[in-house]
């Protein structure tokens, strides 16, 4: 395979192909709702860290600002299988 590669290098990689991106995450935290509160709609133990919007689990989008959610351990789950 290396003489392969001496002989044939790979075509240069364009600008778009290595271009990156960032996604915006949002870890919520898990508040539970007491049974006699008044609420109308999700009414999820999880809580948006940027609107306060609730949810119902994990990992999400929040309805409310579409911030996407996770928790830390499945972040570091997926970030582990990334690299």
């Amino acid at each position: 395979s290396d003489l392969i590669r001496a002989r044939a290098p790979p075509p240069p990689l364009s600008e778009e192909a290595t271009k990156s991106s960032l996604v915006q995450m949002g870890f919520p935290q898990k508040k539970h709702v007491a049974s006699d509160a008044l609420t109308v709609g999700v009414t999820g133990d999880y809580v948006c860290p940027r609107c306060s919007g609730r949810i119902d689990e994990l990992p999400s989008q929040c309805a409310v600002c579409r911030l996407t959610l996770v928790s830390s351990p499945h972040l570091a789950r997926s970030y582990h299988h990334l690299f």
